[in-house]
């Protein structure tokens, strides 16, 4: 006893709560799309959702809308049984029916909160894996003026500020081309962020963020490849939205056109077989690198989108040309031909330790490196800013201020298991509550007197939130 009353005063003298916000670990993968976990309390399920900041509602699908019903969410009971609702997403629609249910998300507990039961939907809004359904719904955390008003018109943003939390999340989103679903890929903060993620030498950038149309976007003004500068002048109307969903930057047609061809004359990547070079470029989106040619991606290339008259936001080549190996067991089980269509549900794997795209050495003979770039054209009204665009930094959206701050991140973070540094986990543990409690260096007693102690302190500073239903 008296042991266990010195271990809860060291931990309550020498740690300290993270006061505002929840830090939640992020997994996925381009391929699969990056998602977080939540609870449904009442069902006593753990449900894997997409990251959506191109919108605002919780949403879940249901056995009705999985032909194989591997989501873990059922319907506890409709609240409003009459009530039909449809959403519109970038990469697809949805419809189903608004229902209620206790909610955990990090650390924050919402009580009866309002959210769609997917029983339908069309396009890819979650993509396929290998191993299933990458995610189990949608937690959209864009503006609250995209909130669906049959649900509720805060949206998850809006229920934080009525936790009087700070209008605010980040991302730290690491680029990972693997189909694999488990293994940590980043981090997402809400109600805050924190700064140690940052490389050391890393300086935030401000930009101001453009909510003409309700969408987080950026006033792009032009797309610069070394010496080749295109314009574009919709973006001041909020047209050039940030989507953490796309794993690709989707251009104008004619814009696409110009850089394909400026980056096909730069040294962005390199072939040793120089007619898998013209085929990538030209042809197909995606290339496979045969045995004893080898390739070499140059990160020194850079895409730049010029933002307002003064700003410019970098986006290195390994961010938006990708490449995935795939051993000789791969091939034989799979029908490489229709790798264009279907390269979601391939089984990747990534044995061969040769298949490396940066070492400029040649491909084991029953290896296969699978390239394709980052970039797509539209003829849509709307430019999408993707994933390639936010890889390995830390992004901060000030929503009180209508801003965005990022700067690159610490590459350690990446390479490391989803929990940080200075950071005890406790959303896997049973029994506990879900969030971290940031822990001072030094701190006296054993791990499991720590973990079992922020543990119970979660659990206590649970904040609970009674939604308001419109």
């Amino acid at each position: 006893m008296g042991l266990l009353c010195l271990l809860a005063f060291a931990f309550f003298a020498e740690a300290v709560i993270v006061p505002q916000f929840t830090v939640l670990p992020l997994y996925g993968s381009s391929e699969c799309g990056y998602y977080v976990t939540i609870n449904i309390t009442r069902k006593l399920a753990t449900v894997p959702v997409r990251l959506d900041v191109s919108s605002s509602d919780l949403a879940l699908f249901t056995c009705t809308s999985a032909s194989s019903c591997n989501t873990t969410y059922r319907p506890t009971q409709p609240t409003y049984p009459s009530i039909n609702v449809t959403g519109a997403y970038t990469s697809g629609s949805v419809s189903g029916r608004v229902v209620r249910e206790d909610v955990q998300i990090g650390d924050m507990a919402f009580s009866g909160m309002p959210l769609m039961a997917i029983d339908s939907s069309s396009g890819t809004m979650v993509n396929k894996c290998a191993n299933g359904m990458a995610a189990a719904g949608i937690m959209g955390i864009g503006s609250s003026s995209l909130a669906n008003p049959l649900i509720s018109k805060l949206g998850v943003i809006g229920m934080m500020k009525s936790m009087n939390m700070p209008p605010m999340f980040a991302t730290h989103i690491c680029k990972n081309d693997l189909v694999d679903r488990t293994s940590g890929a980043g981090h997402v903060w809400m109600g805050g962020w924190d700064s140690s993620v940052l490389a050391s030498a890393a300086s935030l950038e401000t930009y101001d963020l453009v909510t003409a149309r309700g969408y987080y976007a950026l006033n792009v003004t032009a797309f610069r490849l070394g010496s080749v500068s295109i314009p574009e002048s919709s973006c001041s109307r909020g047209t050039c939205l940030l989507d953490s969903t796309s794993s690709e930057i989707v251009l104008p047609s004619a814009t696409y056109a110009l850089l394909i061809s400026a980056l096909s004359r730069s040294s962005a990547i390199a072939f040793s077989n120089t007619s898998l070079l013209e085929h990538f470029w030209n042809g197909s989106a995606l290339v496979a690198a045969r045995a004893a040619s080898s390739a070499n991606i140059n990160s020194d290339v850079s895409l730049s989108l010029s933002i307002g008259s003064t700003q410019s936001w970098d986006i290195f080549t390994t961010n938006f040309i990708s490449s995935v190996p795939c051993s000789s067991a791969c091939l034989t089980a799979r029908n490489t031909s229709v790798l264009p269509s279907t390269k979601q549900s391939l089984a990747w794997t990534s044995a061969d330790p040769s298949c490396n795209p940066s070492s400029g050495q040649p491909l084991a003979s029953d290896c296969r490196l699978y390239y394709r770039t980052g970039l797509a054209p539209t003829s849509s009204d709307y430019i999408i800013l993707g994933l390639p665009v936010v890889y390995n930094r830390v992004v901060q959206f000030d929503l009180s201020k209508n801003q965005v701050h990022t700067g690159f991140a610490d590459s350690g973070k990446c390479s490391a298991p989803a929990t940080l540094s200075g950071m005890v986990d406790t959303a896997n543990m049973s029994g506990s509550g879900v969030g971290y409690i940031g822990v001072i260096a030094g701190l006296g007693g054993s791990a499991a007197a720590l973990v079992t102690l922020s543990s119970l302190y979660v659990m206590f500073r649970t904040r609970k939130l009674q939604p308001h239903v419109t």
